[in-house]
């Protein structure tokens, strides 16, 4: 009479956390048993494309080691003294992280109408990708929204001269930032319109011709203007 080996059985194997991204830390669990009544150890190993990328029952993932869309997939494999094995696979998709606006800043703290201000904006993305910015002015006293006079990668100018805006306005700049996977957030900065002085066009002048004498008329004249009225 000749005892057969029954090869050792994986099942319910599974990847945790749920939603995985590229900077998680992912175990693999499963359950392994042997009619036999052998002892059996479970050996872990992941995948992407087909291709090794670690061993072990958890791993930390990085960029280097995956990238948003992939399939990762780990596998259980379970072996016996009599040659019999038995393995399971499970499959996650790596999920896409989004970009942070790190800061968003209006370079002039106490603008006047005449000014030009300039937004800047930074960000990050944990997924390695390159941030894209969109900017939007807006008056949050008047609702009106503002084109941007001059546009570059990560900031923007308004010149407030070519607006309506008027002092003790409270004018907006949004900034969001998005990824290549459709991930976003935003972040604004505000600043509030100040009074501007009056100024001397023309200086101030008395007409003397050439001298002054007693009961002379004397006039004084100047030319001023204000920005703001």
């Amino acid at each position: 009479l000749t005892i057969s080996n029954r090869d050792p059985v994986v099942s319910g194997t599974a990847i945790t956390p749920t939603n995985v991204f590229t900077a998680s830390e992912v175990s693999c669990n499963a359950s392994v048993s042997d009619d036999d009544g052998e002892s059996i150890t479970a050996t872990y190993e992941w995948f992407v494309a087909g291709n090794s990328i670690g061993a072990g029952a958890t791993l930390t993932l990085s960029t280097s080691l995956v990238s948003v869309g992939d399939s990762l997939t780990c596998t259980v494999s379970a072996t016996d003294g009599y040659g019999g094995s038995h393995f399971e696979d499970a499959t996650t998709t790596i999920l896409n992280t989004d970009p942070t606006v790190d800061s968003v800043s209006i370079d002039l703290s106490t603008p006047v109408v005449s000014d030009v201000l300039t937004c800047s904006a930074s960000g990050s993305d944990m997924d390695g990708d390159t941030p894209g910015y969109s900017f939007l002015w807006s008056n949050l006293t008047t609702g009106e929204v503002y084109t941007s006079t001059t546009t570059n990668t990560d900031s923007v100018t308004l010149d407030l001269s070519t607006t309506n805006v008027s002092v003790d306005d409270e004018v907006e700049c949004m900034v969001v930032a998005s990824d290549s996977d459709g991930g976003s957030d935003s972040d604004m900065a505000t600043v509030t319109i100040y009074n501007s002085a009056p100024q001397f066009d023309v200086a101030a002048s008395i007409d003397i011709n050439p001298y002054v004498y007693v009961d002379d008329v004397l006039t004084c004249s100047a030319n001023a203007s204000d920005l703001n009225d």
